[in-house]
């Protein structure tokens, strides 16, 4: 019998199994790679929210002159809703809970002018207070539910001092 170069049937098993082996580990590996991503970009996107929440808020206090902390109806469901008065008689500014976060709606005359939404991380609520003697607005946003402990991450906390916004104030007293 001659001898005939090539391969026997058991070494291409062992090498499609082999095969199989890495590119099941491959697939694995970028499957998680993938939902990381997705988790990574989702916090990133939550935080740049915060920051944004954070800025309008901020402004939106520093140019208040009151505060009234009241309840909205969103179909039939009370909602928190906190409102601040613009120096300007018929300028507000609402911040309402959402289902997925706060919206804030700037209202010039009763009519709505400008609506944001603020996505809030996953498990979180938020609040708005008035604390303190010299009047701070504050809003925390903070893990909520049963799993409160586990969701959402840290605390996040913003104070405001209501009615400092003295750019539009007349220079001496003119």
């Amino acid at each position: 019998m001659k001898h005939r170069p090539g391969y026997t049937l058991i070494e291409m098993l062992v090498t499609i199994a082999g095969a199989g082996v890495v590119l099941a580990t491959a697939t694995g590996l970028l499957y998680s790679m993938a939902k990381i991503d997705r988790r990574t970009r989702d916090h990133a996107a939550a935080q740049q929210a915060l920051r944004r929440l954070a800025a309008d808020f901020c402004g939106d206090a520093h140019a208040a002159v009151k505060f009234a902390a009241a309840e909205a109806g969103a179909g039939g469901k009370k909602v928190p809703a906190w409102e601040f008065q613009m120096s300007e008689a018929e300028r507000k500014v609402r911040y309402q809970a959402g289902a997925r976060g706060l919206v804030r709606e700037e209202q010039v005359g009763g009519k709505v002018v400008r609506r944001e939404a603020y996505r809030l991380p996953e498990g979180c609520a938020a609040s708005i207070a008035l604390e303190g003697g010299p009047p701070v607005a504050t809003l925390r946003v903070s893990p909520s539910g049963p799993d409160a402990a586990l969701s959402g991450g840290p605390p996040f906390r913003v104070d405001a001092a209501l009615a400092s916004d003295h750019r539009f104030a007349r220079l001496g007293g003119k």
